[in-house]
């Protein structure tokens, strides 16, 4: 990462989403002074809460599926998601409807999962099923800890030997269609591509 010439014990961070909320946190952890700019009323970003008629609604995000991150951003300033969430593992975490009047129960525990996916569409989709958790895991594995959790000051810096690895597999090709080499049951394509949506890929 780039070294600043210059003072840099005040830091302005911009936006009070997640990930300024988080940049924040790693500051003050690292002993900086931090003035925290936000336009909207509250910070939160996308991850909002609208009251209505007595009700609490949560504006999103609708997963967590990460919550190692949000403990590594609290962590820096002494504290962790333990001490400070109750967090709630729902079982199933939602039910995705179609339709054509079937439902199917959306489950984090893979194995819970992949029996789901047999009731839903046979034992060939729950093959196809356990085939790309596999991909998905190398997929992971190439990619999390050299470009997706990396700070980069130049593009020069994702020249690596992962990068092939990632071409390799597969990484850079369309999520739908590489998707769709494991499953081939349309409902189940969608429930597993558009989580995708959320990052933009």
């Amino acid at each position: 990462m780039k070294t600043l010439k210059g003072p840099t014990d005040h830091v302005v961070v911009i936006g009070a989403g997640l990930a300024g909320l988080a940049a924040t946190l790693h500051l003050l952890g690292a002993g900086r002074r931090v003035t925290l700019v936000e336009r909207a009323t509250h910070p939160g970003g996308r991850a909002g809460l609208h009251e209505h008629r007595g009700y609490r609604i949560d504006t999103g995000p609708t997963v967590l599926t990460m919550p190692e991150l949000v403990d590594e951003a609290l962590a820096a300033v002494g504290s962790s998601v333990r001490e400070r969430l109750d967090l709630i593992p729902l079982h199933p975490a939602y039910r995705a409807r179609f339709a054509d009047g079937t439902s199917l129960d959306v489950h984090t525990d893979a194995a819970a999962m992949e029996a789901e996916v047999e009731r839903f569409a046979g034992p060939d989709a729950a093959r196809g099923y356990r085939e790309l958790r596999t991909w998905l895991r190398k997929l992971y594995t190439a990619q999390m800890n050299r470009f997706i959790d990396a700070n980069f000051d130049s593009p020069l810096q994702l020249l690596h030997p992962d990068l092939a690895r990632l071409a390799a597999l597969g990484g850079f090709g369309r999520m739908d269609a590489r998707i769709g080499r494991y499953i081939t049951d349309e409902r189940l394509r969608r429930v597993f591509s558009f989580q995708a949506l959320y990052a933009g890929v």
